[in-house]
C-alpha cells in the first residue's frame, strides 16, 4: 500500500505513475469501473493501430433521473460523433479520466515538458508529485492528451472498451463539475497556444486546424449562440409572435438528431429509452449547462482562484 499527502488528483496520478513499472499505463478514475474485457481490447487496439494512446468508452451507470439521462445522451452523441471522427484522424483531443491507456515512452516525453517539472521548494507543496500529469489546470486529462498529440503521438478511440462511471445526480453537483470542465478546457487551450503547439515541427496533419478552427467555435461561440437562439424563441413566444417557421425547423433538427442518436445507440450497445430525451438536449445544454459556462467565464476573466469543491 502506497500513501502520500493529499495534493489533488493530478498529483495522485503522478504518484501512481512513479510506482508503476509496465510499458503500458492505464488511467482510471476512482469512481469508475471497467468492463472485464476492456483492458484486453484496449491493448489490442493500441498495438494494431501503433498509436501512443487509446481512449475507451465512458458509460454512465447511475441513470436514475432526468438529469443523469441527459448526461448519458451527451456522452452517447459525443462519443458517437466527435470522438469517432477524431479517431479516424488519430487526433482524439481528450482521453477521458475514467479510461485511457498510454505508452510509457510517450508519457516520459510529456513528463519532461516545462509545465510538468518541479517548481522549486518555494513553488511546491508537500502533497505534490510530478510526472506526466500537470497541475496547471482543472483539466489534466485534456492537457495530457494534447501534450501527447503535440509531441506527434496518435490517439485513437475504442468504443468496445467500457468504463462505467458515476455522474452528478443533482443540479448543484452538475454545475460544479461543468464549471471545472469549462475553466479547465479554456486553460488547457491557452496552454496549447502558449507552449504545446511549438513542440514538434512535423505536426499531426489535422491537429493545428482542429485547434485553430473547431475548438474556438465549440468552447466559445456555440454556447453563446445556443443561449441566444433559445432565449429569442422564448421572448418571441412571450410576445405572441408566430413560431411556425421556428417550430418546423426545430422539429426537423430534432428528428435528425433522434435518427443520429439511434445509430449511436446501436453502435455503442446503449439503451433506446434515452431517445425521448434527445429533442430536449439543446434546451438542457443552453440554459442549465450554459449557466455554469457563464459563471466559469466570469471567474476565468477575473482570475478567480481554482477550487475543487
Amino acid at each position: 500500500m502506497h500513501t502520500k499527502p493529499n495534493g489533488g488528483k493530478w498529483s495522485a496520478l503522478n504518484f501512481a505513475y512513479q510506482k508503476a513499472r509496465g510499458d503500458l499505463v492505464l488511467f482510471v478514475d476512482a469512481d469508475s469501473g471497467l468492463a472485464r474485457d476492456a483492458l484486453k481490447i484496449m491493448v489490442s487496439r493500441l498495438l494494431e493501430s501503433n498509436a501512443a494512446a487509446v481512449s475507451g468508452q465512458v458509460t454512465i451507470r447511475n441513470r436514475i433521473n432526468v438529469l443523469t439521462r441527459f448526461q448519458a445522451i451527451e456522452y452517447l452523441l459525443g462519443n458517437g460523433g466527435m470522438r469517432t471522427a477524431l479517431s479516424s484522424l488519430g487526433v482524439v483531443t481528450v482521453v477521458p479520466g475514467p479510461i485511457g491507456l498510454y505508452r510509457r515512452e510517450v508519457l516520459e516525453k510529456v513528463r519532461q515538458l516545462p509545465g510538468n517539472q518541479p517548481k522549486g521548494s518555494a513553488g511546491s507543496k508537500p502533497g505534490d508529485a510530478f510526472g506526466p500529469l500537470s497541475g496547471e489546470t482543472f483539466a489534466e486529462d485534456f492537457q495530457l492528451s494534447l501534450s501527447v498529440l503535440s509531441l506527434g503521438g496518435r490517439i485513437v478511440y475504442e468504443p468496445r472498451a467500457y468504463a462505467y462511471t458515476r455522474f452528478p445526480e443533482d443540479i448543484s453537483t452538475l454545475m460544479n463539475q461543468r464549471y471545472r470542465w469549462f475553466r479547465g478546457t479554456w486553460q488547457v487551450y491557452a496552454v496549447y497556444w502558449r507552449q504545446l503547439r511549438h513542440l514538434k515541427k512535423e505536426k499531426l496533419r489535422f491537429l493545428p486546424t482542429i485547434m485553430a478552427l473547431f475548438y474556438p467555435l465549440d468552447i466559445y461561440v456555440v454556447p453563446i449562440l445556443n443561449f441566444i437562439f433559445w432565449s429569442s424563441i422564448a421572448l418571441s413566444a412571450a410576445a405572441g409572435a408566430s413560431l411556425n417557421d421556428a417550430a418546423a425547423w426545430i422539429g426537423s433538427v430534432s428528428l435528425l438528431n433522434i435518427m443520429t442518436a439511434m445509430i449511436y445507440v446501436l453502435e455503442q450497445d446503449d439503451e433506446f429509452d434515452l431517445l425521448p430525451f434527445v429533442p430536449f438536449l439543446d434546451i438542457y445544454q443552453s440554459f442549465l449547462v450554459n449557466s455554469a459556462w457563464i459563471v466559469a467565464a466570469i471567474d476565468e476573466v477575473r482570475g478567480a482562484r481554482m477550487k475543487w469543491s
